[in-house]
């Protein structure tokens, strides 16, 4: 084995039961989940039938190892297996390939599992939102205060959270067909009762403008079940690079969210559906 294997093998992250070790080999999503659970020296196995009402569903074809892991990955709330009908094989999907995006929903859940069983919480910055992957190819983001939700495409993944304003920054890799994309949540809280959407909307335009290299080609504001929208369509200049996007800006409950998605402009045509699907998944928790 090479010289990582061995370290994770002395650290019980690997087994050296097994010598057809192949690191050129798709890692799966149970595997992934094994190895980062064991790095953070989570002891899934006595997690496992604590309470459970999955374990009897499983395929007798199914390893004993991956039962443990996903009953005791679901009891920590690390994975959902309640997410979509089927047995949870059907669900979770343990053999198939771990994807990027996968993986970091794994890394992001597991840390919030480590927070929630500590006495201190996070440090500012770090991830504390809850990823769930879904069925459909999407994979839904609830922020750390759980005031709101959104969708975005499964092949994308979380890059930043927390960031003053900024509530979480999704981002893809440069696709060969879908190109580079980006999608943010701002929210920013009035600190009087009674800020108008006018007030906050017009001090976030010019931040917006503010030599952040952002070119507004459409705007239209309309008031919509109770509170105030604006729709914009954009372009900004980053480095020397034209990206398009949409925009929506919402104030509801004294609070202003901001969303906004982003593609590389040559591609831009292929992703505005998915970007106003993501403007559009939305759900602000009252």
């Amino acid at each position: 084995m090479c010289a990582s294997a061995e370290l994770a093998a002395d650290k019980n992250i690997i087994t050296r039961e097994k010598t057809n070790f192949r690191p050129k080999t798709n890692v799966t999503r149970a595997e992934a989940l094994a190895i980062l659970m064991k790095s953070a020296e989570i002891d899934y196995a006595s997690e496992a039938y604590n309470g459970s009402d999955t374990a009897d569903l499983y395929s007798p074809r199914t390893p004993e190892w991956q039962i443990t892991l996903l009953e005791g990955a679901n009891a920590l709330g690390i994975i959902d297996l309640s997410a979509g009908d089927g047995s949870p094989e059907d669900i979770f999907q343990p053999n198939k390939p771990a994807t990027r995006a996968q993986v970091f929903e794994f890394v992001v859940n597991i840390d919030n599992a480590l927070s929630s069983n500590s006495d201190g919480g996070n440090e500012e910055g770090e991830l504390q939102g809850k990823i769930v992957e879904k069925n459909n190819g999407y994979t839904q983001y609830t922020s750390s205060e759980n005031d709101f939700t959104v969708s975005y495409p499964s092949d994308m993944y979380v890059a930043q959270e927390n960031e003053g304003v900024i509530k979480v920054q999704i981002f893809s890799d440069n696709d060969p067909e879908l190109g580079v994309r980006g999608y943010t949540v701002v929210r920013e809280v009035c600190d009087t009762a009674d800020c108008t959407y006018d007030e906050l909307y017009k001090a976030f335009k010019e931040s917006l403008l503010d030599g952040t290299g952002i070119t507004i080609l459409k705007e239209n504001t309309v008031r919509v079940d109770n509170y105030d929208t604006t729709l914009l369509e954009y372009t900004q200049d980053v480095e020397g690079q034209i990206f398009r996007g949409y925009a929506q800006v919402i104030f509801t409950n004294n609070q202003l969210y901001a969303l906004a998605g982003i593609s590389d402009e040559p591609h831009f045509s292929q992703n505005q559906r998915e970007i106003q699907k993501f403007l559009k998944s939305l759900t602000i928790h009252e």
